[in-house]
């Protein structure tokens, strides 16, 4: 995947990622109420969506964490990148619990409205890093942040 996002810039890797984790989310959302049989194959077919997501979205988060740091401090912005998912592991159960608590469906409906929040803010952040200079790719050619 990572060799197929190559020319694309990360933020619209990471962008592209969140929307498809909204899509993800939202058949998600719609499984409780489907009939027997194609419960089974909406879940399939919605992880599939998310796993697509994340193999999108993650090697442009790296390299963002990376690249948009101040060259003096480039290893310390992969271990904040790193701690701000542990904290959201560390919060979603019990966020998710209070969800639960309401029905099966709202951690599944906040999902898919909290995703596509995403997709703007990392389309404003490229416009934001246009003055950063390209870096180099593990091949040598220069990509834009």
């Amino acid at each position: 995947m990572s060799r197929l996002l190559e020319g694309v810039r990360p933020t619209r890797a990471v962008a592209a990622g969140s929307a498809l984790n909204a899509l993800a989310f939202a058949w998600f959302a719609a499984l409780p109420g489907a009939p027997g049989p194609p419960v089974g194959t909406g879940l399939v077919a919605a992880m599939l969506v998310y796993n697509l997501a994340e193999t999108v979205a993650t090697p442009g988060r790296e390299e963002l964490s990376v690249a948009l740091a101040h060259p003096a401090r480039r290893g310390r912005c992969p271990a904040v990148n790193q701690l701000s998912w542990s904290i959201g592991q560390a919060l979603a159960p019990g966020l998710l619990t209070l969800l639960f608590v309401h029905g099966p469906a709202w951690p599944w409906l906040f999902l898919p409205a909290v995703s596509p929040a995403a997709v703007p803010a990392f389309l404003l952040l490229e416009r934001l890093t246009a003055p950063f200079s390209d870096i180099p790719s593990e091949t040598g050619t220069p990509i834009r942040v």
